[in-house]
């Protein structure tokens, strides 16, 4: 009861619950008496009335069903959105704190313009990454969370400004400090964090790829788009 309690929450937590009805019903195995055609009939049989009746019971909605990405589907307008979409408090305030630590300093520096341009690219190509990379998986993914973009952020502030001072918490059993740390060895340190994840094959709910490509992502864009923003704000650091 506990394994199909939570399977039905997984397929209701989906937007689209027929894709992901089917998508169990593809991967499931032949059963023992059965031909692969009667058991692929049977099974959907199953699923299909178990959740049906589920249904019934009026489990609650998800408000990020209308956001989140659904890996393979390459849905530009959800790849945006799911930027917007988070898991919990947990998710939400980390990816507040990364933003505002380097977010807010890129907006500053390239105009609110290039800003946006900057967010989009960087939410699509996390998007389109992300589904490249998980698509050999039977179940289509759920992808949500700024994570990307705030990884994007980095990357840019590796280009335009790494000397620039990011205020942070140093913190050792109960000894607390607030240090200011160079943004390119916070930067540094967190994408070199994700790379070593992703090359030990760690089995997590996190989307590596995503960290890592936005990074990227964000640092190929200030080459192309930012070197006039960098010599402007390089001669005002110098002259005032």
């Amino acid at each position: 009861p506990e394994a199909c309690s939570v399977f039905l929450m997984q397929v209701h937590s989906y937007p689209d619950t027929e894709l992901i009805l089917n998508e169990f019903i593809n991967a499931s195995k032949k059963l023992s008496k059965y031909s692969e055609s009667d058991s692929k009939k049977i099974v959907k049989k199953y699923l299909t009335g178990a959740f049906s009746k589920f249904k019934e019971s009026n489990p609650p909605e998800y408000l990020v069903n209308d956001y989140v990405y659904i890996g393979g589907t390459f849905d530009v307008g959800r790849m945006v959105s799911s930027s917007f979409a988070h898991a919990d408090w947990n998710h939400l305030i980390g990816n507040i704190l990364g933003y505002t630590a380097f977010g807010l300093l890129v907006e500053l520096i390239i105009g609110p313009f290039l800003f946006i341009a900057l967010f989009l690219v960087i939410s699509i190509t996390v998007g389109i990454a992300s589904s490249l990379w998980y698509g050999g998986s039977d179940i289509p993914g759920l992808f949500l969370g700024l994570s990307g973009v705030v990884f994007g952020m980095m990357g840019t502030m590796l280009y335009l400004w790494p000397e620039a001072r990011i205020k942070a918490i140093l913190w050792f059993i109960i000894i607390v400090k607030n240090v200011s740390v160079p943004a390119w060895i916070i930067a540094i340190f967190y994408i070199g964090w994700n790379v070593h994840y992703v090359l030990q094959q760690v089995d997590s709910n996190t989307n590596f790829i995503a960290h890592i490509v936005g990074a990227l992502t964000g640092f190929i864009f200030s080459l192309l788009f930012l070197k006039k923003k960098k010599e402007d704000l390089m001669y005002m650091l110098k002259y005032g």
